[in-house]
């Protein structure tokens, strides 16, 4: 199975389109996952998780969790793979990011792979430019359960970031 995490504030386009691809090309079933809690921010309130959900009434299945990292998303979703942007990618390689869980990088990557779960990275542009995985400077243990979209075959310049930036309704 396929997964793709987010924060889906907002669900758009550019989510439906990396389902939609993969399943298609990789024949993949694809489910979304939207963790209530993240490391970097408070947890989302009843209403807020209310909103957000409601924006996949009649699309593909979606997992609620509170599962804030990786290793926790590869234990509830083993064998999975993870479809991700290479911004996403950079932060799970962020040894600062376990730091504040207590963890440390290679204790999360070692998790990520003992429940046999990969990265399938897609291209994001980002401030600086288009951003993929081979611009990224990754672990190794990492990288090798790293396989990257070529821009060619899929690239979508959109992120729920930018909608709300330029005054999406939901904000």
């Amino acid at each position: 199975m396929a997964i793709l995490p987010g924060s889906f504030n907002p669900f758009h386009a550019g989510h439906r389109q990396i389902a939609g691809w993969v399943a298609t090309r990789l024949e993949l079933p694809v489910a979304f996952e939207m963790s209530i809690v993240n490391v970097d921010k408070p947890p989302l309130g009843d209403a807020e998780i209310s909103r957000r959900v409601a924006q996949f009434l009649g699309v593909r299945p979606l997992f609620i969790t509170a599962a804030a990292t990786f290793p926790e998303k590869a234990q509830l979703f083993p064998n999975s793979l993870f479809l991700v942007g290479a911004d996403t990618i950079a932060r799970v390689a962020d040894a600062s990011y376990y730091a504040r869980i207590g963890q440390t990088l290679k204790e999360a990557v070692d998790e990520i792979q003992r429940q046999g779960c990969r990265f399938l990275v897609f291209g994001r542009q980002i401030a600086s430019g288009f951003s993929t995985l081979h611009d990224l400077r990754l672990p190794s243990p990492l990288a090798a359960i790293c396989h990257a979209v070529d821009e060619h075959e899929f690239r979508k310049d959109i992120s729920s970031t930018g909608l709300r930036a330029s005054g999406w309704p939901g904000n």
